[in-house]
Parts: structure tokens; C-alpha cells; sequence
């Protein structure tokens, strides 16, 4: 639905959805104090240049992650290190090398639970601590298509309505391979599942309303 982009949009620094970011980020901050690291090294998978940029300049920090995103456009910006890569093997990053992964909605980008389980087992991999934001799949209002229910339909459903509407960030599909292939291309996760890959990390719920929005999972409390 068009008329939720305002607020579901990131590109508005003071819209609902970044005002969590923001809340989020301030939560990290508070949380990062508890590794007694000096300059913890941070990678973000599947971030932006442009959010470290924002999100420095409102908490006045200067946090230099390094920036893992398989776009080179959100990569430029002079203030960032970022690497255009797979953020799903992080084949290119050494053992333990990071102090913290951070990451806001990138594993439900991930087409299967087989996938997004590598993705956390390379997290685990590079570095001590996590800090992984997702939506929750038990959340009404799916966040891509900004469709009540959507992710809860049936595929077939689904891949109908994004065949015949636009819907959230996306245009309506060409063809039926176009419109399976977006709908293969995110899978929102269950808490349960988190629960099971994500082992000694806390589950944190998002809410809006009362209702379920999305997880936050780290081990850095």
C-alpha cells in the first residue's frame, strides 16, 4: 500500500520506521558499553554508508563500521569503509576479526531457513558479539509490501497479488518467474526459529501499539 510509505520510509529521518531505527541505534550505543572494548571493530551486513552517517551526526558519535552491502551505490561516502559483497557467506572476512556484527532487516532477504542458518553461523564466526534486527513474523503488517496479513497468505496468493499490484516498494510484476522470484526472495522469520539458530542471545520484541514489530537478537547484554 503507497500510502504507508511515508511512514515505513527510511529515506525520511523522522519517519515511524526511522524514529525505531533511531531508538534501536541508541539501544546499541547503551549496550556496547557492556564489551569494554576501546573502538570496537563493527561490520554491518547489509547496511548503508549514509545510516552510520545519519545515525553518528543525531547521537554525535563517530562509529566507523565496516559496511557490507552487494550495492556499490550505498557504499559512497567518504566517511564509510565499505565492502560490496555477499553478506551471507562473509567468505572475505577472517576468523573473530570483528568485535560486533550489526544488522538491521537483511536475514529475511535470505530465500530459505537453510540460508539464513549459514548466515548466522558466519556471524558467529567473525565475530563475539551480535546486534541483528528482523520483522517478526507474527507482526500483521508485512514490511516489504506493506500488506496486512501478506507473508501469512498462501505463495500461490501471494505471487498473485504482486502479478496485479504494485504493492509496498515494489511494482507490479511483468511476469509469473518475476513475481516468484520476489516472493522467494524474502522469508519473514518466527521467533522460534531465531530462537533455535541464534543460541545464547536475547530475543528483544519490537513493539508498535502493543502489537509485535520485529526481534532484535544480541548477546551483548
Amino acid at each position: 500500500m503507497k500510502i504507508l510509505r511515508k511512514y515505513a520510509s527510511t529515506d525520511n529521518f523522522n519517519s515511524f520506521s526511522s524514529n525505531f531505527r533511531k531508538r534501536r541505534f541508541l539501544l546499541f550505543l547503551d549496550f556496547l558499553k557492556n564489551i569494554n572494548v576501546e573502538n570496537p571493530k563493527i561490520i554491518d551486513i547489509g547496511g548503508t554508508c549514509n545510516y552510520w552517517d545519519l545515525m553518528n551526526k543525531h547521537h554525535q558519535k563517530e562509529i566507523k563500521p565496516v559496511v557490507v552491502n552487494i550495492s556499490e551505490e550505498q557504499l559512497k561516502n567518504e566517511n564509510c569503509f565499505g565492502i560490496r559483497g555477499d553478506g551471507k557467506s562473509l567468505s572475505f572476512i577472517k576468523d573473530k576479526s570483528c568485535d560486533v556484527v550489526y544488522s538491521n532487516s537483511m536475514i529475511e532477504h535470505l530465500s530459505s531457513l537453510d540460508a539464513q542458518i549459514e548466515m548466522v553461523k558466519n556471524i558467529q564466526r567473525v565475530a563475539t558479539f551480535c546486534f541483528v534486527q528482523t520483522p517478526a513474523f507474527i507482526s500483521p503488517l508485512e514490511p516489504h509490501f506493506l500488506f496486512p496479513f501478506f507473508h501469512w497468505l498462501p505463495r500461490k496468493v501471494r505471487i498473485k497479488l504482486v502479478s496485479n499490484f504494485s504493492l509496498g516498494w515494489f511494482e507490479k510484476c511483468q511476469n509469473q518467474l518475476e513475481a516468484e522470484k520476489l516472493i522467494d526472495s524474502i522469508r519473514i522469520m518466527k521467533k522460534k526459529e531465531l530462537k533455535l539458530i541464534f543460541e545464547n542471545a536475547k530475543i528483544i520484541t519490537e513493539r508498535y501499539f502493543f502489537i509485535p514489530k520485529s526481534y532484535l537478537i544480541t548477546n551483548l547484554i
